[in-house]
């Protein structure tokens, strides 16, 4: 990944970046091709069925950079739909790239794509 650091507010809460939630996920995200991504290896802590990553887990990861892709465009917004499909199980310790971008400002509605 770039060194291009989307300037994130981490101090506060927030369980995908924030820095004082203990048992967050601390993501940090960086501008990449157009888009954000961020790196993040699954631990025994987010574990759903044996040896896998809990699925809303993963839903947050990508709604998490979903969301960064906004507000590194300059806005705040919040999910309004969200439609996933999972091909297939996220190994637990199996280092991730989770990745977003825009594909339409509609002004009120914003369409993003994301992908792990």
């Amino acid at each position: 990944m770039q060194d291009d650091l989307v300037n994130t507010t981490t101090d506060h809460g927030c369980f995908g970046c924030g820095e004082q939630n203990p048992i967050g996920l601390r993501l940090k995200f960086y501008r990449v091709d157009g888009g954000l991504q961020a790196k993040f290896t699954p631990s025994k802590h987010h574990e759903g069925y044996d040896r896998m990553t809990h699925g809303g887990i993963v839903a947050t990861l990508l709604d998490e950079a979903m969301s960064w892709a906004v507000i590194d465009s300059g806005r705040l917004a919040v999910t309004a739909r969200m439609e996933l499909q999972f091909r297939r199980p996220v190994s637990i310790g199996e280092p991730l790239v989770v990745s977003a971008r825009i594909e339409r400002d509609r002004k009120r509605l914003v369409d993003t794509s994301g992908e792990l």
